[in-house]
């Protein structure tokens, strides 16, 4: 059909197609925007829906797309930068739609990945893909990403429309969209909805209010020289963490496990639980990580951590942390304490203070250790380098020192 045929078709819905027919591919512009000739319109195929070329739909009512392929021959690709529609349902395999304005959803069903483009969202229903595959929601434009509030100035979700979600990976924003605000409480701990959660950024990706429950992986990735932080005691992060950002701070209340971490600054607080690892922290340049375990451990020890700047590390219980570079010490606070320094020496800020109860283990083979200020208060001291300076405000005990 062309578009002057188009033109010479009135009817309230326009259906085209059958679920034993072959693909149908959108190749000129079509419009269904002329109430007198009718709004709707319904494509039905038994393999793909597809635009090339200069095809693109604008539907002012309602759009609905139906494949009953397999696999790929059931991918619903309709990506077209100049697609106008209203309101949208679709049922296939891969399922990829693109909007620039606003954009309706009425019932998304992808037995694969869903991938939706608009300027903003209404979600009327459910969007679902499968376990397996994700569901990606990106915002055409610089606008703000906020996960609470939905509104005509943003490309906001709901904590009810992201809970009408299903998909083993959610992600929402864009590289070279605006900030991301979680200003709700978000939960992706629902193994039925899938449990992780991408947040992907032009600019900062930060907390505003409520928190989030992620109990699989959560993945942060802000635009380039931007912050991510989350500083709410009440976010419960029960499965890996991926963070890459200029300033990072991760608060949390079961404990905090990284899975990978770049950043020029970290702060980690866990108000009850340990910080781990899977896998490598980097803080770059000369600045900061701050690392609080209440009522919990923290285990940094993986052999390919780099820390640049100064550690500041307080935990109830115990605390080991593994350099690969030379190693720079502020305030540390723990029952035990481990530090390896396997790229240089061991050093302390000046006006701060290491307070263990229990052993403190110094290694740094082949350099100096050199932790002299005078308000330390050491239990045992078992420390190996080369030049080795310990200051105590108290008495020291010495374990196996060379």
């Amino acid at each position: 059909l062309t578009a002057t045929e188009f033109n010479n078709i009135t009817g309230g819905t326009l259906t085209i197609g059958s679920r034993t027919a072959g693909p149908i591919v959108n190749s000129s512009a079509i419009d269904r925007t002329n109430a007198t000739l009718g709004t709707n319109l319904t494509l039905i195929s038994g393999g793909s829906i597809t635009q090339t070329g200069a095809g693109n739909l604008v539907i002012s009512g309602a759009a609905n797309f139906v494949s009953s392929g397999s696999g790929s021959s059931g991918n619903i690709i309709l990506n077209n930068a100049t697609n106008n529609f209203g309101t949208v349902a679709a049922c296939g395999t891969n399922i990829t739609l693109v909007d620039p304005d606003a954009l309706t959803l009425n019932t998304i069903t992808g037995n694969g990945t869903v991938s939706i483009t608009a300027q903003n969202l209404t979600m009327l229903s459910t969007v679902n893909a499968t376990l397996g595959g994700s569901v990606i929601l990106t915002p055409t434009s610089g606008v703000t990403v906020d996960l609470g509030t939905a509104s005509s100035g943003n490309f906001g979700l709901t904590p009810a429309n992201i809970n009408n979600i299903t998909g083993g990976t959610l992600t929402i924003g864009s590289s070279v969209g605006g900030p991301v605000v979680s200003s709700a409480n978000i939960d992706r701990t629902n193994a039925t909805l899938g449990t992780n959660l991408t947040l992907v950024s032009g600019g900062s990706i930060m907390q505003s209010g409520g928190n989030l429950a992620i109990s699989g992986t959560a993945n942060f990735s802000p635009g380039a020289s931007s912050n991510i932080t989350f500083n709410n005691l009440a976010n419960q992060f029960s499965g890996s963490i991926i963070a890459t950002g200029n300033v990072v701070s991760i608060a949390g209340t079961s404990g905090l496990n990284i899975s990978s971490v770049t950043s020029n600054d970290l702060t980690l607080n866990t108000s009850s639980g340990n910080i781990s690892q899977t896998g490598r922290i980097l803080v770059s340049n000369v600045n900061t990580t701050y690392l609080t375990a209440v009522n919990g451990n923290i285990i940094l020890n993986n052999t390919t951590n780099d820390f640049v700047g100064g550690i500041y590390a307080n935990a109830t219980n115990d605390i080991q942390l593994y350099n690969s570079n030379a190693t720079i010490l502020g305030n540390i606070s723990s029952t035990n304490f481990q530090m390896v320094s396997a790229g240089g020496g061991i050093t302390q800020v000046s006006g701060t203070n290491i307070v263990v109860s229990g052993l403190s283990n110094l290694t740094a083979s082949g350099n100096s250790i050199t932790v002299n200020q005078t308000t330390n208060d050491f239990g045992t001291v078992q420390a190996s380098g080369t030049n080795l300076t310990i200051a105590e405000s108290n008495n020291i005990t010495l374990n196996n020192t060379s």
